[in-house]
């Protein structure tokens, strides 16, 4: 019976918390992954926004040369590439464009939505391309017209990397509080079934002939409540 209740007790509990934290898990993810990408998006966004203003304050009065090895220095610091393009998807100032990149901006949606002034959020494959990427495209607005798009880009690697070390620990944290409550549960089972341990050998010195034999109420639960009619019983 010892074995047999402690097991049942045990395992019910470890289920319990395995299942609890096994959806939690689930959950976090999503949302850790949405959270991270939101973040990166609203990041890249803020500085696209700021070339901008950089650009119709700046920029249009400095040499192409020393725009672009600004961009490149901001790039560096962003570990992602910058490039200013025009409507067309030709390269203005910044990191070079390659033709997938060229083909993405001049998709009649993506260029409808720069058209209408709004900011482009994109991750995945472009055409014709392996590696996956996540890039913004904020429109170049000057002298109240659409001139082109800024564009910021990175490896959507670098993102998920990122996304997966909180994951890690994310995981390393339910690890241990499986482990604590499995020790827990060690102690709780042992604590709701020794009484019943006690009741039990109590039980065989009574059908011996050994009447009168009382056991220690520790308790005013159920358990307890039981032992306690247990002992009334054996008086009786």
């Amino acid at each position: 019976m010892k074995k047999s209740l402690n097991l049942k007790l045990w395992l019910t509990i470890i289920a319990l918390v395995l299942g609890v934290f096994l959806f939690s898990i689930l959950i976090q993810a999503q949302q850790i992954r949405s959270l991270i990408y939101n973040q990166q998006a609203r990041y890249y966004i803020h500085e696209a926004q700021e070339l901008v203003t950089i650009y119709n304050n700046t920029y249009k009065n400095i040499e192409g040369e020393r725009i672009n090895e600004r961009l490149g220095i901001l790039g560096k610091f962003l570990n992602a590439n910058i490039s200013m393009a025009n409507l067309d998807g030709e390269l203005l100032y910044g990191q070079p464009l390659n033709e997938p990149l060229k083909k993405l901006l001049q998709e009649p949606g993506f260029k409808a939505k720069v058209l209408r002034g709004s900011n482009v959020v994109y991750s995945g494959k472009l055409p014709e391309v392996t590696d996956e990427v996540f890039l913004v495209s904020v429109p170049l607005k000057g002298q109240n017209q659409i001139l082109g798009s800024v564009i910021i880009s990175s490896p959507l690697s670098t993102i998920k990397q990122h996304v997966n070390s909180i994951l890690v620990i994310a995981l390393i944290g339910a690890v241990i509080g499986i482990i604590l409550a499995t020790i827990s549960s060690i102690f709780i089972s042992r604590k709701l079934v020794r009484p019943l341990i006690k009741m039990e050998e109590a039980a065989k010195y009574i059908a011996e002939g050994e009447y009168g034999r009382q056991i220690q109420v520790t308790s005013e639960d159920e358990v307890g409540r039981l032992a306690h009619s247990f002992n009334v019983m054996s008086s009786e």
